[in-house]
């Protein structure tokens, strides 16, 4: 199967990058093409190192021309994203993670959103975890208690919890600011936050964003505590120093916000008493991360890290785009 492209601009772009997902990402896939939209496309950018989620897209997919499946050869979850950005038709942009399930009203409650505020460029949308066993498994999530416009960069550091799987924009916006900074996010060398940048970017341009509790995507990941909890607080905490970090250095003060969280989130009554867990852990990723940032230029006009070193060029390999 070829390539298939609408014969009309789709007015949403769905984007689902994804790397070795197999076939992990077949309930994201039917998900999506349960979506009661009536003109949208599907992008899934595969970074994966074996063909076996290009199979799984097959299977799942069939003929559906709403869907296209882009091999490449690059690595970052943030580089991905940029090249479906590239890529993408639709006025308007829905990312959701491969190891996601999203209602059937997802991009219609997405489309009213953005037209009912016409001041926003940005949708964080909740994130519900799967059922899992909470005494040995947990599972990333974001809950926003209400809806809530965001307007002001001096509080864009309380929108911190917001995750990738469920995010909307208007793509021209998006475009205008440069995209993803590709230093930021699974598989850079900066790990994390890559999401909440484009929360400051887009707020210093005098666009806002809105956290919204519905319509919620389903997180069906499940992490083992004593396996990777450690580490994933660690990535967090190291991204959200880069991401201070960087800011600072461009001259902007309201990002001085973000610097309180890991001391705030250490336990100081453990850390005296010797005992664990006490947050130390963050708060020196946070620092190692806020160091390991100077490593990287700053390009003031996108402010976005420039890379030492460029992602190979886009790569269908083996084979053709199907």
């Amino acid at each position: 199967m070829s390539e298939a492209r609408l014969s009309e601009p789709p007015r949403f772009t769905v984007c689902v990058p994804t790397r070795n997902s197999g076939a992990g990402i077949v309930p994201t896939l039917e998900s999506l093409r349960s979506q009661d939209h009536d003109s949208f496309e599907v992008i899934v950018l595969d970074q994966s190192t074996d063909d076996s989620t290009q199979r799984a897209f097959v299977d799942a997919v069939g003929d559906d021309r709403r869907f296209s499946h882009v091999p490449s050869g690059t690595v970052g979850k943030s580089t991905a994203c940029n090249l479906i950005l590239a890529r993408a038709q639709g006025a308007s942009l829905a990312f959701t993670d491969d190891d996601c399930v999203a209602p059937p009203d997802w991009l219609s409650g997405m489309e009213r959103a953005l037209g009912e505020h016409p001041e926003i460029a940005m949708i964080c949308g909740g994130i519900r975890a799967a059922p899992h066993d909470h005494s040995r498994e947990f599972t990333v999530d974001f809950t926003p208690a209400r809806a809530h416009l965001h307007q002001s960069r001096w509080l864009g550091f309380r929108s911190v919890g917001i995750g990738g799987g469920n995010l909307a924009f208007r793509t021209r916006a998006l475009r205008e600011i440069g995209g993803f900074d590709e230093v930021l996010g699974v598989g850079a060398p900066l790990r994390a936050f890559e999401e909440m940048d484009l929360v400051f970017r887009l707020l210093r341009r005098g666009h806002g964003m809105l956290e919204l509790p519905e319509p919620a995507v389903v997180h069906c990941e499940r992490k083992r505590w004593e396996t990777d909890g450690r580490r994933l607080v660690a990535d967090y905490a190291f991204g959200e120093g880069a991401l201070l970090a960087k800011h600072l250095r461009l001259g902007d003060p309201a990002a001085l916000p973000l610097a309180l969280l890991p001391l705030r989130r250490v336990r100081w009554g453990n850390v005296l008493r010797l005992r664990r867990p006490n947050g130390l852990l963050a708060l020196t990723a946070f620092l190692r991360g806020g160091m390991a940032s100077f490593a990287y230029p700053v390009d003031r006009r996108t402010r976005r890290f420039r890379p030492r070193r460029q992602n190979p060029p886009h790569a269908a390999a083996p084979g053709q785009p199907i």
